[in-house]
């Protein structure tokens, strides 16, 4: 946040999220599933879900690749993006997803499995995200938190 000449204060915009970020992402989420995806809402589930999304964005964050750090809100509100569009996408598929509270147990599956289609239209990603997602999806990442 800086300051403009009439004292008032001009936000800085963060970058896009890429592709690889946004797989990176849906892995770390993926093992934390239960709990984000809980919808009770009482205080113990409420505080589980922000000592999650605090490790997972500790997590996101420790990897060299990633570009911006972000708070946990900023992941947390792209995954709830992610899963409103694989919804919409699917509508016009015969996996319909139907509306309504919670969410489905496989929509992480589903968002990594068809993620191309209801996302962006783009590459797989490649590089150092390649390596930490396979890292994370054959258990061999462990952060030092």
């Amino acid at each position: 946040m800086d300051n403009n000449s009439s004292g008032s204060q001009v936000y800085q915009r963060k970058s896009n999220f890429s592709e690889a970020e946004k797989e990176l992402l849906l892995c770390l989420v993926d093992g934390y599933k239960d709990i984000v995806d809980n919808t009770f809402n009482d205080r113990s589930s409420m505080e589980n879900k922000v000592q999650a999304w605090d490790t997972i964005a500790t997590q996101y964050n420790s990897f060299p690749c990633v570009r911006t750090d972000r708070t946990p809100d900023q992941l947390k509100k792209l995954f709830q993006n992610l899963k409103s569009r694989a919804r919409r996408g699917a509508k016009h598929t015969e996996d319909h997803i139907p509306e309504g509270r919670g969410v489905p147990e496989d929509i992480v599956d589903h968002l990594h499995e068809d993620r191309w289609e209801y996302v962006e239209p783009t590459p797989p990603p490649g590089g150092c995200v390649d390596e930490a997602i396979s890292m994370i999806k054959e258990g061999e990442y462990n952060p030092i938190l």
